[in-house]
């Protein structure tokens, strides 16, 4: 039986997203006579690392293609997660870090993904790889493939705007789409707190994880 004692826990992976926020509001390049003002943007290395943390917990994963546009008949989308298991798609995945990016839009967002899983499922899709996007690959969409929004933090957003946001979602809800909010009460990315007392303080809700992965199969 393979070991499990290495992979990466939740708590482990909220702490490198810290970590990545500190990080960023670094210069890349070390100078005296440089300092930055707006941090660099990190959601792209949280995709990296939330890809690695999947597969990580989850070995049985054949693979995940990140922000990998995806054909499907007619229609482009754009995943930021895309999940394979036996050569076929089980789970496309939005990632947000929170929920400032469309204060208002959350609940578009999740009837979007849903109209487009009523298309998707059961149905081929192709897209470009190799270093020069040179090959095509065609690869089939589970009849219960889902596209679920995962979010980082809770924060960023009125109590009031995201209760209103989830109440909207759960007017049209949908077992092929579904809302992950991670941690709550304290962004990842709060000024003045060390990397410690945010790890200390954020709550991480394991029952999200676990609802999660349980999903992506």
């Amino acid at each position: 039986m393979e070991s499990q004692v290495n992979k990466m826990d939740h708590k482990e992976f909220v702490s490198k997203i810290i970590a990545l926020y500190h990080e960023a509001r670094l210069p890349k390049y070390q100078n005296n006579k440089i300092s930055r003002g707006r941090s660099h943007t990190i959601s792209s290395s949280v995709e990296d690392l939330f890809a690695n943390f999947l597969i990580d917990n989850d070995k049985t994963i054949d693979k995940i293609l990140i922000d990998q546009p995806m054909k499907i008949k007619t229609k482009t989308i754009y995943p930021d997660i895309t999940i394979i298991y036996d050569n076929e798609i089980t789970a496309f995945m939005d990632l947000k870090m929170d929920l400032g990016w469309m204060r208002g839009g959350l609940a578009d967002l999740y009837k979007k993904d849903q109209l487009l899983m009523d298309v998707a499922r059961g149905n081929s899709c192709r897209y470009k790889y190799g270093s020069k996007k040179e090959f095509y690959k065609e690869i089939q969409v589970s009849k219960k493939a889902i596209y679920d929004i995962v979010v980082i933090s809770d924060q960023n957003i009125s109590e009031a705007m995201l209760k209103n946001q989830i109440e909207k979602i759960n007017e049209f809800e949908t077992e092929s789409v579904k809302l992950h909010i991670l941690t709550k009460n304290l962004h990842l990315n709060t000024y003045g707190l060390d990397h410690n007392y945010v790890l200390d303080k954020v709550e991480i809700d394991e029952s999200q994880f676990n609802d999660l992965f349980h999903r992506i199969k």
